[in-house]
């Protein structure tokens, strides 16, 4: 998976701390999940064209089942956790707080 792979650098190199990658969090696969000093980081990783862009990349489906899997791992680990999307094309990594 080298979008995932290039995310993985993105963010690494921004500071984060890796905590996992695909880790199911009640049911739900996190790509990439990472430690910063004020929180949780839980990262969803798109192959970005310019029609992802024109149709979005998350379905209302997809955003639920991060929504879930962020309140469960709030409650359990009492740690305040962020939902990014990262937006990976040949060029550049878009970055997004979705969550």
């Amino acid at each position: 998976h080298h979008t995932e792979a290039r995310a993985l650098k993105h963010y690494l190199n921004e500071g984060y701390e890796l905590r996992g990658e695909r880790v199911k969090i009640a049911g739900v696969e996190i790509d990439l999940v990472f430690q910063t000093p004020q929180c949780t980081v839980f990262v969803e990783v798109k192959t970005l064209s310019e029609r992802a862009l024109l149709v979005g990349r998350l379905s209302a489906k997809q955003k639920s089942r991060l929504f879930k899997a962020k309140c469960f791992y709030e409650s359990t680990h009492q740690t305040p956790v962020e939902v990014r999307l990262a937006l990976v094309s040949r060029d550049e990594i878009i970055d997004l707080v979705i969550l």
